[in-house]
C-alpha cells in the first residue's frame, strides 16, 4: 500500500510538509508490523490447535513456542506505543503546517 499526501500537504513546502508525509508512512508501516505479528500468532495457534496434548512436542519445544508468542506480543505492544508516539508527532506537525499556511 502506498501512502499519498493530501493535495494541501503535497503543495506545502518546507520540513513540516515532509514530516507529515513521513509520519503517515511510518504509522502505516507500524500498523502493518502489528498485522504481521498478529497473523504469526494466529498461525501458531492454529497449528497447535490441530494437535492434541500428545503431539510429541518436548517441553523445550513448548517453551520455545511460548517464548515466540510472548515476543510477538511484546512486538505488538511496542508497535502500538510507537503508533501513539507517531500520531502525537503527526498532530504537532499538522498544526505547525496549518500555522505556517
Amino acid at each position: 500500500m502506498t501512502t499519498k499526501a493530501p493535495s494541501h500537504e503535497a503543495a506545502a513546502t518546507g520540513p513540516c510538509a515532509i514530516d507529515v508525509t513521513d509520519l503517515k508512512i511510518q504509522i502505516q508501516e507500524a500498523r502493518q508490523d502489528i498485522a504481521h505479528d498478529a497473523m504469526a500468532i494466529e498461525v501458531i495457534g492454529d497449528l497447535l490447535a490441530q494437535h492434541d496434548d500428545d503431539c510429541g512436542l518436548s517441553d523445550d519445544h513448548k517453551r520455545s513456542i511460548g517464548w515466540t508468542i510472548s515476543r510477538l506480543g511484546q512486538s505488538i505492544m511496542a508497535a502500538h506505543n510507537e503508533i501513539g508516539r507517531l500520531e502525537d508527532s503527526l498532530l504537532l506537525a499538522q498544526r505547525r503546517l496549518e500555522m505556517a499556511a
